[in-house]
């Protein structure tokens, strides 16, 4: 299950600060490269200066995990919570 935001601002300083507020106590993930088969750059038609994303951990146990996300490009920031679980059938 996710609940992921995506968040289209004026600028990227305005997405940054957004960004920055958001990810605030999170561990920033390493190695955010971004590519030319990125959807950013599908649709933009390059690839974006600032490419970056922080997670945090909700809960981790033997059976679910949760965590809290939060990704920028350029003046798009995509944030939200994902979850997995195993399912009953």
């Amino acid at each position: 299950m996710y609940a992921l935001n995506i968040k289209q601002f004026d600028n990227a300083n305005d997405a940054s600060n957004f960004y920055n507020r958001t990810s605030f106590g999170y561990n920033p993930y390493k190695n955010m490269s971004s590519n030319s088969s990125s959807p950013y750059a599908q649709v933009m038609g390059h690839a974006p200066t600032i490419a970056r994303m922080s997670t945090q951990i909700v809960s981790l146990n033997l059976v679910s995990a949760t965590m809290n996300m939060v990704a920028q490009a350029d003046e798009f920031v995509i944030y939200g919570t994902m979850s997995v679980a195993p399912t009953i059938s």
